[in-house]
């Protein structure tokens, strides 16, 4: 698929002031499904003017999946070029996106890992300052329905994010950088349709330059819900 738009808004108090911004978009898109296989791929370039600035924007999207009965696997990229002009200042932008999860189920679906994985570039050119950033994400959770109506949650997510700046005219480079772990475990149990119980324990450890941070909490909770004729009563207890 092929297409070419433009576009000229009408903006509330813009018009009165003379600016008439115009936007332009073409692109091309591709689409192949045939189970359990799906691809996408797509590239777009987007244009605003808006009297003397002026915005070009180009877009790479792709990302495919494979799902079975007990089994998916998905991924994804992207990738975009942004070039901005106000007068006699330009600015660029640099975004780039991966990720990739999958999940497996046993046990009649009763039984289920999930992985997710994703990282994001960032990058910037101005006339001040250049700054770069990445951000990497990595999650896994579990989950089984027990017999006797348990119910477990197990999850673990890694976060790291890195900064790096550079101010025009100097030698020095700022860099921040920050860790993030946590764990955490939830039981659950449902009597008939009266009574629910949860068992709750998290970890937390943050780890940045300027010290580290670790958190435990447990927590075990109780939901009563009985009904009566004219509705419902609810007792909670913590």
């Amino acid at each position: 698929e092929l297409y070419a738009l433009r576009r000229n808004p009408f903006v509330s108090g813009r018009v009165l002031s003379g600016i008439h911004p115009v936007s332009y978009s073409e692109g091309a898109l591709f689409t192949y499904k045939q189970m359990p296989f799906l691809f996408r791929l797509g590239y777009a370039l987007d244009t605003v003017e808006t009297g003397k600035s002026k915005s070009d924007t180009k877009t790479l999207n792709a990302n495919g999946s494979y799902n079975k009965e007990n089994f998916m696997l998905a991924g994804g990229y992207s990738h975009s070029d942004s070039e901005n002009r106000i007068g006699p200042v330009n600015l660029g932008f640099t975004n780039e996106d991966y990720s990739l999860q999958n999940q497996i189920r046993f046990f009649n679906k009763r039984f289920f890992i999930t992985s997710d994985v994703s990282r994001n570039e960032f990058r910037q050119e101005g006339v001040a300052t250049n700054l770069k950033s990445s951000r990497f994400m990595w999650n896994e959770q579990a989950n089984a329905y027990l017999p006797w109506n348990f119910d477990v949650n197990m999850r673990y997510n890694h976060f790291r994010d890195t900064e790096q700046s550079l101010d025009a005219g100097s030698t020095t480079e700022n860099r921040f950088t920050s860790t993030t772990d946590s764990a955490g475990v939830s039981v659950t149990h449902k009597l008939y349709e009266s009574l629910f119980t949860g068992y709750n324990f998290n970890y937390a450890s943050t780890k940045t330059a300027t010290g580290d941070v670790k958190d435990t909490t447990h927590s075990l909770n109780a939901t009563y819900t009985k009904k009566i004729p004219r509705g419902r009563v609810t007792a909670t207890g913590v």
